[in-house]
């Protein structure tokens, strides 16, 4: 889903309800059971993660949270949902917005993004989300996001400078190595994207709890 700076628990309010209302057209052109698989498998999902962004941003208690449980849980998550994922492309192919709705389509390539783990299944994804994109069923800079994925998991430069890394001094983040930054700015247009600076700054003030303070 898109990056906000809205509490976790109001998003998934806000996540059921349109979920709700969705299923409750009870259009053909949704699949509902696909729906709610996704919608399953997100919430599990972004549940682990937000602890942990929480833990990172001094939110939770550290006498009774531990960084190495909450870290382990979300590779726990990401190994059992991949089993579920593969299903589904196996049987869908990618997702699109016809099938599932654009807020779903969005949450599957979420999902699909954390299984690093897997580069030959997001590799696989990859193809098959260009098959959407290319008929405009999904999300053209999604699609960037995940092509960049799919590169820095294979030791190569990324395109699009959406996979990002802390900097040395630990104040910012910053892209990984990235192929002509000059024209970085450019390319990020092209599919929707914000640039590069506008980026780390949401970046910087998202996950503010993992960088170091500027003396």
């Amino acid at each position: 889903m898109k990056f906000t700076k809205q509490p976790f628990y109001l998003l998934l309010l806000l996540f059921v309800f349109r979920f709700a209302v969705v299923t409750a057209q009870e259009t053909p052109l949704k699949d509902s059971t696909l729906i709610y698989e996704i919608y399953d498998l997100y919430l599990s999902d972004q549940r682990c993660r937000e602890q942990l962004r929480k833990f990172n941003n001094h939110e939770l208690d550290s006498t009774i949270y531990k960084k190495e449980i909450l870290e382990n849980s979300i590779r726990t998550t990401d190994s059992v949902n991949f089993y579920r994922l593969k299903k589904i492309t196996d049987t869908y192919g990618f997702p699109g917005y016809t099938l599932v709705g654009e807020d779903f389509s969005d949450s599957f390539w979420n999902l699909v993004q954390h299984q690093d783990n897997h580069l030959e299944y997001q590799k696989e994804v990859l193809a098959l989300m260009k098959i959407e994109v290319d008929k405009k069923n999904a999300s053209g800079s999604y699609y960037a996001y995940l092509t960049d994925r799919v590169l820095v998991n294979s030791n190569e430069e990324q395109e699009f400078g959406t996979q990002m890394r802390i900097n040395e001094a630990g104040t910012s983040y910053e892209p990984k190595p990235v192929i002509d930054p000059t024209n970085l700015n450019t390319r990020r247009a092209s599919v929707g994207l914000t640039t590069i600076e506008e980026y780390i700054q949401l970046m910087n003030t998202r996950y503010s709890g993992n960088l170091s303070k500027e003396e």
